[in-house]
């Protein structure tokens, strides 16, 4: 077992084995809930989230939390490795900028300042499953190694405004190749994604368009 711990790459050496644009390879647990990974990056929060752990990497559990885009540097943490995959439950109150744990009989799991920027959020693996520093795996594909998109996002076929995050990285077991593994899954409602640059320019594109159109149907009927 120590072995297979001490050969986890960094999840942002996936740069090396995928192509630099595209989507992760993440395969989605729940299609019956949740639709295809839709390339969402950033999300706006309502006053109130919730987030649930279903699944984190073993033996060791990493941290899993939230940054605003215009500081990714500074991390809130909503799980870290005392929660158990499965059954952690927390609420973020972005009203007031603190994560409550609830399963530690709503405790304060970490503070943060609140501001009107979207979010992301990311995953770091922790010793013993990373025994050489990491950079955290980002919702924001430029904040990883080369830009590569290492977390899927799933939005959800049923209930407004959730999403199931599943982030990976690249495992390595001394004597065999390495492997694209998926090593958390979160759910996380409450949230709105925001809309990708592209898809904004070809709504902005559509619209000009469409105001082009109508103004030449009006000179037509002028």
């Amino acid at each position: 077992m120590a072995n297979r711990i001490n050969c986890l790459i960094v999840g942002g050496l996936l740069a090396l084995l995928a192509p630099i644009s595209g989507y992760a390879v993440v395969t989605n647990p729940l299609p019956a809930l949740f639709g295809p990974d839709d390339g969402s990056e950033l999300f706006i929060p309502d006053q109130l989230t919730i987030t649930s752990e279903l699944v984190d990497a073993l033996p060791a559990n990493g941290i899993f939390g939230f940054y605003f885009s215009n500081d990714p540097g500074t991390r809130i943490t909503i799980f870290d490795t005392t929660d158990n995959p499965g059954s952690a439950t927390a609420v973020i109150n972005f009203a007031v900028g603190a994560v409550i744990d609830v399963d530690a009989g709503n405790t304060v799991q970490s503070v943060f300042t609140v501001n009107a920027n979207p979010i992301g959020f990311f995953y770091e693996m922790v010793p013993p499953l990373a025994v050489i520093p990491t950079n955290p795996i980002y919702t924001q594909s430029s904040l990883n190694l080369l830009g590569v998109d290492l977390v899927a996002t799933f939005p959800s076929l049923t209930t407004p405004n959730a999403y199931l995050l599943g982030f990976e990285a690249v495992i390595s077991v001394p004597g065999t190749a390495p492997q694209v593994q998926t090593i958390a899954f979160e759910v996380q409602t409450g949230i709105r994604a925001v809309p990708a640059p592209s898809a904004l320019a070809l709504l902005l594109i559509g619209g000009l368009g469409w105001l082009g159109t109508k103004g030449k149907s009006f000179h037509r009927r002028s």
